[in-house]
């Protein structure tokens, strides 16, 4: 993590730390942690106990009082992500077209137990009890006449091989219903954004991607 976020996470206080206080872009789940975000720059919030928040592409979560972990839903959708990411990232090699890795892709994520929308959004109606995922693994830049794996256009650059040294944003959206407690249609969302190469090695990340949710006390 740069030095920038670690700074911005350990000035975090509840009921204390402002948006003004952070140097990044914060976004934090409304109420019931249901998928709707918005900036906590705009709106000046102080962080409170239960936040889970996105800071430049880092998770956090601020416990509450008796907890020492994320809450159950959270705790499950960081696990489907993580192995969103470790499965996705076995089948992109070199020389494979963007589609042709896509339709490995998809097989894979499905008998894992997943839903491979094809547009980024949840679902509601559809896939009960399915972590859904959204995939747009596309060159730094985008529509640059360079490969793209997911169903996100222009189609014809899924079509192309990928080359040795391919620079692209591991970009994945996954989103989980939560229980009818929380309201008809509610879901949680986590969104990733990080940048790799494609090397004779396989997938080779341009820096550590997020692998836990930071705990704030």
């Amino acid at each position: 993590m740069c030095r920038r976020k670690r700074r911005d996470f350990s000035r975090i206080v509840p009921g204390v730390t402002k948006a003004g206080d952070m140097e990044s872009e914060v976004t934090i789940m409304t109420p019931g942690r249901t998928g709707t975000e918005y900036d906590l720059r705009h709106v000046g919030s102080r962080w409170k106990y239960g936040n889970f928040f996105e800071l430049v592409v880092q998770y956090g979560y601020v416990l509450q009082e008796g907890e020492n972990d994320v809450p159950p839903d959270l705790k499950r959708i960081w696990e489907d992500a993580m192995k969103i990411r470790q499965i996705t990232t076995d089948y992109i090699i070199i020389g494979r077209t963007g589609a042709e890795t896509f339709e490995i892709i998809t097989r894979e994520l499905t008998r894992a137990g997943f839903n491979v929308n094809h547009v980024q959004k949840f679902h509601k109606d559809q896939y009960p009890g399915k972590p859904q995922v959204s995939i747009d693994l596309h060159a730094l830049g985008k529509g640059r006449n360079a490969p793209r794996i997911g169903s996100i256009v222009p189609d014809w650059e899924h079509g192309i091989p990928l080359p040795p040294f391919h620079h692209f944003m591991m970009e994945f959206f996954i989103y989980r219903a939560l229980p009818a407690e929380y309201g008809e249609g509610k879901y949680l969302n986590l969104w990733f954004h990080d940048g790799a190469l494609v090397t004779v090695k396989g997938v080779e990340f341009l820096s550590p991607p997020p692998t836990e949710i930071r705990l704030i006390h």
